[in-house]
C-alpha cells in the first residue's frame, strides 16, 4: 500500500495535488473580494460630480427670489404685456425700485447684526463692568480713565437705541412698499380689460420708489455714525 521508505505515502501526494488544484481556483474569487472591500472602504473623491438626477448641495442651489422681487416680476410682466410708448419707461421705474429696496435691505441687515440681543447684551455688560471700576478707583488718572471708557460704551448704547428705533421703521417701509406693489399687481391684473391710465400707475411707482428710499432713515444711520 505504501511505497518504500524515503518517499511519501501516494495518497499524500495525491491529496496535496488535490488542495493546489483548489487553491489556484480561488485566487480570482479572492481578489475580486478584495477589490470590493477596498473600494467600499476608500474615502470619496473630493469634487466628484453627484450622479444624474441628485439634487445639487445648498451652496450651489440658486437664491430664492424676495417678495419684493416676484412681485416686482409680476408686475414687470403686467407692463410689458399691456405695452405702449411707456412701457420701457415704467419697467426701468420698477427696475429702479428694485435697486433701491435691495440698498435698503442691506442697511437693515447691518443694523440687525449691530443690535443684534447678544450685541446689546455685551454692552450692558461693559457698561456695568465701566461703572464698577469708577466707583472702586482711587488714583485720579484711573479715575479720568474709567470715565472716558464709561462715557464711550454709554455712547455707544444710546446709539443703538437710536438704530433700534430707525431699524423698525425701516422694516415698516419695506413691508408698506411690498403691499403697495402686491396692489398694484392687482390692479393691473383686474384692469387688463379696462386699461390703467398711465399717470396712475407711474404715480402709484414713484409712491412705492418713496417708501424704499427711506431718505430720512438713511440720513440718521449716517448721522449716527458720524
Amino acid at each position: 500500500m505504501y511505497a518504500t521508505q524515503g518517499h511519501f505515502p501516494f495518497w499524500l501526494a495525491i491529496w496535496g495535488a488535490v488542495l493546489a488544484v483548489q487553491a489556484v481556483g480561488a485566487v480570482p474569487a479572492g481578489l475580486t473580494l478584495l477589490q470590493n472591500r477596498r473600494a467600499a472602504t476608500a474615502p470619496a473623491t473630493v469634487g466628484a460630480v453627484p450622479p444624474a438626477g441628485e439634487a445639487p448641495p445648498p451652496a450651489l442651489a440658486a437664491r430664492v427670489p424676495s417678495a419684493m422681487e416676484q412681485e416686482a416680476a409680476r408686475v414687470r410682466t403686467l407692463i410689458a404685456q399691456q405695452g405702449g410708448a411707456d412701457a420701457a419707461r415704467l419697467i426701468a421705474e420698477v427696475d429702479g425700485i428694485l435697486k433701491l429696496t435691495a440698498e435698503l435691505a442691506a442697511r437693515q441687515a447691518d443694523l440687525e447684526e449691530q443690535t443684534s440681543d447678544r450685541e446689546r447684551a455685551a454692552l450692558a455688560a461693559a457698561v456695568a463692568d465701566a461703572r464698577a471700576r469708577l466707583e472702586r478707583a482711587d488714583l485720579e488718572q484711573d479715575r479720568r480713565l474709567f470715565e472716558r471708557q464709561l462715557e464711550v460704551v454709554q455712547g455707544r448704547e444710546e446709539a443703538i437705541a437710536k438704530a433700534v428705533r430707525v431699524l423698525e421703521r425701516l422694516r415698516v417701509r419695506r413691508e408698506v412698499a411690498e403691499h403697495q406693489l402686491k396692489q398694484l399687481r392687482l390692479d393691473l391684473s383686474r384692469g387688463a380689460a379696462t386699461g390703467l391710465d398711465v399717470p396712475e400707475l407711474s404715480s402709484r411707482l414713484q409712491f412705492i420708489r418713496y417708501e424704499v428710499d427711506a431718505r430720512e432713515e438713511v440720513k440718521e444711520i449716517g448721522a449716527g455714525r458720524a
